[in-house]
């Protein structure tokens, strides 16, 4: 399940960090980061669309956070960026809902 794969990176990631192996954690917090569309989409009912979008709201901050400590800026804009367009493509989505 993309979800619990999310998950286990968001720990991962975070022991990583611990351990002072960054690279490694930039790596997963990417490829977490493009499994974030598998589980926020419209197949999802609302509240657990709500549910998958504040639980990993920061991981995208966090995720920025690794790649910049390894001197990476244009890859941490990238990745925040993906993040804050899934989110914000979410909300989008359900305002257009809403407007039908």
């Amino acid at each position: 399940m993309p979800f619990h794969r999310i998950l286990a990176a968001s720990r991962g990631i975070e022991a990583l960090g611990l351990l002072g192996n960054l690279e490694l954690a930039a790596q997963l917090s990417t490829d977490a980061i493009n499994l974030l569309p598998t589980i926020n989409n419209r197949s999802l009912e609302r509240g657990d669309q709500q549910y998958t979008v504040s639980f990993f709201s920061g991981f995208a901050a966090s995720a920025c956070s690794i790649h910049l400590q390894l001197q990476q800026p244009e890859e941490a804009l990238e990745i925040l960026e993906k993040g804050r367009t899934i989110i914000l493509g979410q909300l989008i989505g359900d305002r257009a809902t809403f407007r039908l």
